[in-house]
């Protein structure tokens, strides 16, 4: 079966003895335009859901670094994506309830990837410029917020969900628990015990104003900061005591 167009899948392989990877099954069903990223460990699925946008994300929870922590941060690398884990003897019985073609894919896991091409490509029609920004962005150690007027995220990448302990589309809506506002510099507690430098810019948001806030963990520095300051104050004290 060829499709119409192009469809990019991320694939978590985990190969039993006698069966055939998912990825050479999605290859050789789809034919060359079903283009497969095939890797054997969620947490290097969570940095290519990073790099590059696609369709659909399989995952074989017999794979390794299935846990949930590390499904959840695959899954927080691109929240637009679909995410499927299944399981199963062979892949071609996954998601199977009433029997499997022995030639191809499973009826359920073959429809879910075709419920995938029905939908817009992702990334199709993105420019190679588009594509490296999302890259910085989503790669950035530093969190990275947009906000609009009435103080509502716009946009998060992955590193400003977590120093707020929620995932980017969670985060995507909902009114922010500080004041963003242009020219700032400010340090910020947030709910999460968590302590930010912020640094806010106006910007235009798909033609309206909004603020673009860049946020960096700096509660390492301050809790350093914190015992310096504790232990200078102790020895201060120690050698008045010395001196009386």
């Amino acid at each position: 079966m060829t499709i119409a167009r192009r469809i990019s899948i991320l694939v978590v392989d985990h190969v039993r003895n006698g069966a055939r990877p998912l990825s050479e099954l999605l290859r050789e069903t789809y034919g060359p335009s079903c283009v497969v990223d095939a890797v054997a460990d969620v947490r290097e699925a969570a940095v290519r859901a990073q790099q590059a946008p696609f369709d659909l994300v399989l995952v074989d929870r017999d794979a390794a670094g299935t846990d949930e922590g590390a499904l959840r941060s695959l899954e927080e690398a691109d929240p637009a994506v679909p995410l499927v884990v299944f399981r199963g003897t062979h892949p071609e019985e996954a998601f199977t309830e009433i029997g499997s073609d022995p030639h191809g894919l499973g009826a359920r896991l073959r429809e879910i990837v075709e419920q995938a091409l029905r939908r817009p490509c992702r990334g199709c029609d993105a420019r190679p410029a588009d594509r490296a920004l999302r890259t910085v962005f989503n790669s950035s150690l530093d969190g990275i917020l947009v906000v609009d007027e009435d103080q509502r995220a716009l946009f998060s990448n992955p590193a400003a969900a977590k120093m707020f302990g929620r995932t980017s589309d969670t985060v995507l809506g909902s009114p922010v628990s500080f004041r963003v506002q242009d020219g700032t510099l400010s340090e910020i507690e947030l709910d999460t015990g968590r302590t930010v430098e912020m640094q806010v810019v106006g910007i235009a948001w798909e033609g309206r104003p909004a603020h673009l806030a860049t946020l960096r963990d700096i509660t390492k520095r301050k809790r350093a900061e914190k015992a310096l300051l504790a232990l200078t104050e102790e020895l201060r004290s120690a050698n008045q005591r010395l001196q009386e």
